[in-house]
């Protein structure tokens, strides 16, 4: 159940992090065209150094975003393999075939299933010598 909630965590670390990314870069783009316009325009110096340095300050947080990213779905991508490799390894201990987990399958549903086989499986793991 950990691992779960650690995955929905990292999903949505992920999510967010490509949502600022694109806000950022809309941010650019738009700062960038209201300087442009503030330049063409003719306008006091003072406020068109103001503007520059907010575009700068979006450029710096789009930078920012884009060093983040990768490291963000490396980790994302790290915990799916642990999970897969955990699911393989919970399908090759607990006998898939065994009549005491079709019946829970077959009178209980697929989600008391799941629960029993990741109970099983925690008891495996963490007292593996079966006492």
């Amino acid at each position: 159940m950990a691992t779960l909630k650690n995955l929905k965590i990292k999903t949505s670390s992920c999510e967010r992090i490509v949502k600022e990314l694109h806000s950022y870069q809309k941010e650019v783009e738009r700062e960038a065209s209201k300087t442009a316009d503030m330049k063409a325009k003719g306008a006091n110096p003072y406020d068109l150094r103001q503007q520059k340095i907010g575009l700068d300050f979006a450029k710096i947080f789009l930078g920012v975003v884009k060093v983040l990213l990768p490291s963000f779905i490396f980790l994302f991508f790290m915990l799916v393999v642990y999970l897969q490799t955990r699911i393989m390894l919970v399908r090759a201990v607990i006998d898939q075939d065994d009549e005491k987990l079709k019946y829970v399958r077959n009178n209980y549903g697929d989600e008391v299933y799941d629960d029993v086989t990741s109970a099983l499986t925690e008891v495996n793991e963490y007292n593996p010598s079966g006492r």
